[in-house]
């Protein structure tokens, strides 16, 4: 019997570091003009909250542009995204 109830894509993202520029390491507030390098999104894992099947995408495999478009098409078909902060 097939799911009456809305459609919930569980996410998790995992994203690069941003690079910076800094004098210190305790209590730093970095400003955009130190950062050499700001963050991507590196891989992202999802699954529909009633299958096991579980999608992916990583850079290893697509570009970043290529894994926000397949992103794009699961959120799309969301009406509730659970992720994860942190």
């Amino acid at each position: 019997m097939a799911n009456k109830g809305p459609k919930i894509l569980i996410l998790d993202i995992e994203t690069s570091p941003i690079e910076a520029y800094t004098w210190g390491i305790w209590d730093q507030n970095i400003g955009i003009n130190q950062i050499k390098k700001d963050w991507k999104i590196i891989s992202f894992a999802a699954k529909w909250l009633d299958s096991g099947i579980i999608m992916q995408a990583d850079i290893q495999h697509h570009s970043e542009k290529r894994m926000l478009k397949i992103l794009r098409a699961y959120l799309d078909q969301a009406d509730i995204v659970v992720g994860q902060k942190d």
